[in-house]
């Protein structure tokens, strides 16, 4: 697959990966988890008072035994996993596992009137489960062929409910007595990303609408053109993604440009389905933990 990496343990986050490289040349120096907020809203004072920020529990020590078959496929290769707290050594056994899976569908496919051509996309993937509390959190780092990495969050376990009555603004009622209570998860994660050396830059590309007069067409076009522009500061790169996936964000090194004049980069794209940001703006609860 072309990748190596090490791998760290710790408390507050579980697992996080350390030079991570592709083809042997580095593109990551550190990638992993930050943060996990689960942030509550209510009628009652409990649920709109309720505001988790999971790494205080620690990730590191609900690292639990995977279950063969069903969290991982059985032919896995499993790690155990060490923490060293209180004064105590607690070894939990099998509770990372490394495996190789097909995605589905080909990573490339062509076919003319005369031949097919078509490639298997197989992934390399490290998967961990930590349950904290309620929740199960099932993490996966996912390696593909063409250098890519994505990193994959499903949540599971089971649901904090509340007194129904009054609740109808913030959850469903599930049972006689009891509605499901609202809620957003946001899990934040830390990329350091290094593009042959650590002197990189920024940068966001869009994809904007334009009316364009071509010196070959008497009439002026509607078309779309792309803009690019590099970031100078941290502050500048605190971004929404675009509506429309009009743009796109990447981490270039500008001192190291190919044979065709381009910047070698990264692309950081989001996952499947819409990104997920905090609903609550300034929480009261949270308060600047929530920035």
């Amino acid at each position: 697959m072309d990748f190596e990496f090490y791998i760290g343990f710790n408390k507050d986050v579980a697992v996080t990966l350390y030079d991570i490289k592709y083809k042997g040349e580095r593109i990551f120096y550190e990638l992993g988890l930050e943060e996990a907020l689960a942030h509550y809203a209510g009628s009652d004072p409990k649920s709109s008072h309720t505001a988790f920020l999971d790494s205080y529990y620690g990730f590191g020590p609900y690292t639990y035994e995977l279950v063969k078959g069903y969290d991982c496929p059985l032919n896995s290769d499993y790690l155990d996993t060490v923490l060293h707290m209180d004064g105590n050594t607690t070894t939990n056994f099998d509770s990372i596992c490394l495996y190789e899976s097909d995605a589905g569908f080909p990573i490339q496919r062509h076919t003319t009137h005369r031949m097919a051509t078509v490639t298997r996309n197989t992934v390399f993937n490290l998967r961990f489960v930590s349950t904290i509390g309620n929740y199960d959190y099932q993490f996966t780092y996912s390696f593909l062929l063409d250098g890519s990495i994505e990193v994959a969050v499903r949540a599971s376990g089971y649901i904090q409910s509340t007194y129904y009555y009054g609740n109808e603004e913030y959850g469903y009622k599930i049972q006689k007595h009891l509605s499901g209570s609202m809620h957003d998860h946001v899990l934040t994660f830390k990329a350091d990303i290094d593009i042959k050396g650590d002197k990189n830059t920024f940068e966001t590309t869009k994809f904007v609408p334009a009316k364009v007069k071509y010196p070959w067409d008497k009439k002026e076009m509607n078309t779309m053109k792309v803009e690019r522009s590099l970031l100078k500061n941290e502050d500048d790169a605190k971004i929404n993604w675009a509506p429309n996936g009009a743009a796109q964000y990447s981490i270039l090194n500008t001192e190291k440009p190919n044979v065709w004049g381009e910047y070698p980069g990264y692309r950081i794209a989001p996952g499947h389905g819409t990104p997920i940001h905090s609903t609550v703006i300034d929480s009261s609860i949270i308060k600047d933990s929530g920035h």
